[in-house]
């Protein structure tokens, strides 16, 4: 629990009040990775060599679009993020929003080089002439005697042998876009923290010259954030978790 202390600054107190949201980030990472162990598990587990293949082509196909849209993505994040450092009232705001900037652009930049080195790699992987055996192996270990939960397929044919995921590899993939997760959860946070500073440095230093508009504006805007945050956090569990089920 954040317990904000007397002399401590009120940007300190607000990015306590609102570190919160970084849990959002967290929660998606988490659903993620459940969704790609589930995935790469049936597809490594297909007993039939050529729908196997099959399966391997179309998961390359989709890493390709999600690492492209990962890139666009975090250009504009960056552009964003490095736009917001030029408005009037930066010189002014807490600490706390413009480190909090810094640290997004800095995962905003993560995002797109690592997004990069997975692109590379699947086109290098994808030159050589025996890639679907290969990509297999690199995302899965075989398993003998011990068969994972989700490995029904090899267990229906009668083989002992069967496949499950590296350890690292769900969270290896998912890596850029937890990162541009993480970059755009700092972004807000950071303009929340501004938003609210405006208004309680009115009340805590001239209470008798209150700008009440600031402090509607600040209102308005934590209910944007808070009704972002529900329909998302929603949208995350519904689809995926239901999905993986």
């Amino acid at each position: 629990m954040c317990i904000s202390e007397k002399g401590v600054k009120p940007a300190l107190t607000g990015f306590c009040r609102h570190a919160k949201y970084l849990g959002g980030a967290l929660l998606a990472l988490i659903i993620d990775l459940r969704w790609s162990n589930t995935t790469l598990t049936l597809i490594l587990n297909e007993s039939v060599e050529d729908r196997r293949n099959e399966l391997l082509e179309v998961w390359v196909q989709h890493r390709f679009a999600d690492l492209e849209r990962i890139n666009i993505t975090g250009v504009l994040v960056a552009g964003v993020i490095s736009s917001a450092f030029s408005w009037y009232t930066i010189p002014t705001s807490p600490w706390s929003t413009r480190a909090l900037w810094y640290v997004g652009l800095l995962f905003s930049m993560a995002a797109i080089v690592t997004a990069g080195v997975h692109s590379a790699g699947l086109h290098r992987l994808g030159c050589h002439p025996d890639w679907h055996s290969k990509l297999q192996q690199t995302l899965g270990v075989r398993v003998i005697q011990n068969e994972p939960i989700h490995a029904r397929r090899s267990r229906e044919t009668g083989d002992e042998s069967s496949w499950r995921p590296r350890a690292l590899q769900p969270l290896m993939w998912q890596t850029p876009g937890f990162l541009l997760k993480l970059a755009i959860t700092c972004f807000l946070v950071g303009l929340v923290i501004l938003v609210w500073s405006a208004a309680t440095r009115e009340i805590e230093g001239e209470p008798e010259k209150v700008m009440m508009n600031d402090m509607k504006i600040a209102i308005l805007f934590t209910v944007g954030v808070a009704t972002s945050m529900i329909l998302y956090m929603a949208s995350v569990v519904g689809l995926f978790f239901k999905t993986v089920e």
